[in-house]
């Protein structure tokens, strides 16, 4: 008689379960929406690395910010680096942010890498970031 009944509360939990799933992403929708108007701000660390899969050159960025779905800006130092394999790094002349503060936020670095017996490379890596934290846009910028 009591596994009828454990059973039964079982299936009754379920059921309530089952329909407060059904409800909900009404509820979580209008949530969402409300609190893009009630100013909220996200504050996290970005990070910002290659879209292809080149690995003999790997630049790599972790971007402190915030953003609220209208602005975003830096909130912090930028870390930076680049690897290489075959190549050899030349230096890393420039690395940090632009449009700080607005609807998008681009970061970047500047260095070059050369292959010996072939050439050097000047690269002007840039990520554009959007208003909701997204990475939007990526470019090696390497000639």
């Amino acid at each position: 008689m009591n596994r009828i009944k454990y059973t039964m509360l079982i299936i009754a939990a379920l059921c309530m379960f089952a329909a407060s799933l059904a409800l909900n992403p009404i509820t979580a929708h209008a949530q969402t929406n409300n609190a893009r108007t009630t100013g909220w701000t996200i504050c996290r660390d970005i990070p910002l690395e290659p879209s292809d899969w080149n690995v003999v050159i790997t630049p790599r960025m972790t971007l402190p910010a915030c953003y609220n779905g209208s602005r975003i800006w830096q909130n912090g130092p930028v870390s930076y680096a680049v690897n290489t394999l075959v190549y050899q790094l030349g230096g890393i002349t420039w690395a940090g942010t632009y449009n700080n503060g607005g609807s998008w936020i681009g970061a970047g670095e500047n260095y070059t890498a050369t292959l010996l017996n072939y050439g050097t490379f000047t690269c002007n890596t840039r990520w554009m970031v959007d208003a909701w934290g997204n990475v939007f846009s990526y470019d090696r910028g390497c000639d």
